[in-house]
């Protein structure tokens, strides 16, 4: 919801100085007012009570204003798709999914693609996809091929991150296919996971790569040195 709605683009920003409570990772706090505090956990107390009360799951982000205006953002929660691949679980609920389902539509009959974003853990070894951004400006598509562009995107990957507190980043990449294709992968997608796999591996994460395909079909391929199995690949559709 932080990358998806403009209103939450700063929610996680701390706007005073941070202060450092311990010498682990992450341990950056600041502080707040008692009354603050009172209004906050008020603010929670009420949404737990409620959402006990509700049989239907959702997600909400409640924010505070400086002038004290409480604002709340609600979305239905998604069915994820979990899949196992290589040792790592790879999962990415259905708002994704049709992200790439909307973002394929809009450049039928051609082929288009983009970078993945999400939340990696090499100790659990878990990827999780929190969105799929468009094709770059300076992409080249055809019914054929599709070669993705860079214009904007450091840009783009960078104000993620920032809005997430850093735990959002750069995971790997999509692209798609043409009507009536299969999601199988090509050649020059398996040559690009292997490009990808030198380029990831470094920091202790395996390639990931998305295609999509015919009614919200989408396969995932994982490639890594590392992998308790050779590269993967598997299926699922909406």
């Amino acid at each position: 919801m932080i990358q998806m709605e403009p209103g939450l683009a700063d929610h996680l920003q701390i706007r005073a100085a941070g202060m450092r409570y311990s010498g682990s990772c992450r341990a950056v706090t600041n502080r707040i007012s008692a009354s603050q505090a009172a209004l906050l956990s008020a603010i929670a107390t009420r949404g737990i009570t409620g959402a006990l009360k509700d049989e239907h799951a959702s997600v909400r982000v409640w924010s505070v204003s400086e002038n004290g205006e409480v604002r709340l953002h609600e979305a239905a929660a998604a069915p994820v798709t979990r899949i196992l691949l290589g040792g790592w679980t790879v999962t990415y609920d259905q708002h994704v999914q049709q992200e790439l389902v909307e973002l394929r539509a809009r450049n039928l009959p051609h082929e288009t693609g983009g970078v993945l974003l999400g939340i990696s853990d090499a100790s659990r070894r878990s990827i999780h996809i929190a969105r799929a951004l468009p094709q770059p400006a300076d992409s080249e598509g055809s019914v054929a091929r599709f070669e993705r562009g860079v214009a904007g995107l450091q840009a783009a990957v960078s104000v993620a991150a920032e809005a997430s507190l850093h735990q959002v980043r750069y995971v790997g990449e999509w692209h798609s296919h043409p009507v009536g294709s299969t999601t199988r992968p090509s050649t020059i997608d398996l040559q690009q996971l292997c490009w990808l796999t030198d380029e990831l591996e470094s920091e202790g994460l395996p390639a990931l790569m998305a295609i999509a395909g015919d009614d919200g079909a989408v396969t995932l391929m994982l490639g890594g040195r590392q992998l308790s199995s050779p590269p993967q690949a598997q299926e699922s559709a909406a």
